[in-house]
């Protein structure tokens, strides 16, 4: 016999899919961003028109494009917890898939001291090691990255996340990096690799259109090295991709070293917590580690992300800043080195 808590539950999620119907006129947008494949154009038209309702759902941390068992598209719902309900099986026609992902984190992390690649690395230091910001723990050197080209090359740099060189947009221009961050041992001035140089702010908002969590530090190549540590990937190569779904890539990272795993969504819009609160983000990837594991841990923030084989093996994909869990969350590449006019230091 049904229940009447049961009962409610079907009538709650009815009417949100009577809300979601009376919206299905609302227009797209005109034309579908390059980075959305074509077999996703009519489900990232259903993320457009419906998302920010989806989000508005209690327990609904995250929207994103991604792929049924069958290889099919579906909209991805990121859930912080088990047993949410009311949410609806299609809207406007496209099918829901939902994940519980909990809370989506960035900068959290427990000491490791002496651990390699969390210990101290004689210079130029390698990629994929701790570093941080004066005033914080410690992350991830995502790589080396620089200005100009050729025999004109004017500045290196190195590239992480916002909240491991700049400290969650309180960082000053000018301000030490340390190798290894300070929750590793980092001291002045004996650690010094760096110095801020510029910084993109996460705006705390959940309305917010942050794209990336990514800052650079000026450094030398006495001080950095473009390449991981012996038992990682080597040095990434100069040219990157764009994130694309099933895409096999890699990463190392100051707390997991390299890991393995597959881009399992795309244009994901993501709640992300920080000390401060919570940011939105958006045209994130989602990657899910292999092998049931996690492709990162707290303290990985900064790696950066690789294809792992085939012709494109080893191009950057994207800046890792947060994860939860099995999935973590990554900034495409592309719009950081724009941001910062940069290149990648590599093969």
């Amino acid at each position: 016999m049904p229940t009447a808590q049961g009962s409610l539950r079907r009538t709650a999620a009815a009417l949100f899919v009577l809300l979601l119907s009376g919206l299905a006129t609302l227009p797209a947008f005109a034309a579908r961003p390059e980075h959305i494949p074509a077999r996703f154009d009519r489900a990232w038209q259903v993320q457009e028109r419906f998302q920010r309702m989806l989000l508005a759902r209690s327990g609904v941390v995250g929207v994103a494009l991604g792929e049924n068992a069958a290889g099919q598209p579906v909209l991805q719902l990121f859930l912080e917890r088990a047993g949410v309900t009311g949410l609806p099986d299609y809207v406007d026609g496209e099918a829901i898939q939902t994940l519980v992902t909990g809370h989506f984190r960035a900068g959290q992390l427990e000491p490791q001291a002496g651990e390699s690649p969390a210990g101290r690395w004689p210079r130029p230091v390698p990629i994929g090691v701790s570093i941080g910001h004066q005033d914080v723990t410690a992350g991830t050197l995502g790589c080396q990255v620089f200005q100009g080209s050729g025999c004109h090359v004017t500045n290196y740099y190195i590239l992480s996340n916002n909240h491991v060189l700049a400290n969650s947009n309180a960082g000053q221009f000018g301000d030490l990096i340390l190798q290894p961050g300070k929750v590793d041992g980092g001291l002045y001035p004996g650690d010094v690799i760096g110095q801020l140089h510029d910084f993109q702010p996460v705006t705390i908002s959940t309305t917010a259109n942050n794209v990336m969590d990514a800052a650079i530090a000026y450094t030398t190549p006495s001080d950095v090295g473009f390449a991981t540590p012996a038992d990682g990937y080597g040095a990434p190569v100069a040219a990157t991709v764009s994130p694309v779904m099933n895409l096999k890539v890699r990463k190392y990272g100051r707390t997991t070293r390299m890991t393995t795993g597959r881009i399992t969504a795309i244009n994901a819009t993501v709640m992300v917590d920080y000390p401060a609160g919570t940011a939105q983000f958006v045209q994130q990837f989602v990657v899910s580690g292999d092998y049931s594991q996690p492709f990162s841990g707290a303290g990985d923030s900064g790696s950066l992300v690789v294809v792992n084989g085939g012709a494109d093996d080893r191009k950057a994909v994207g800046l890792l800043f947060a994860g939860s869990g099995n999935l973590t969350a990554v900034n495409p590449i592309g719009p950081i080195l724009a941001r910062f006019n940069v290149q990648i230091a590599g093969d």
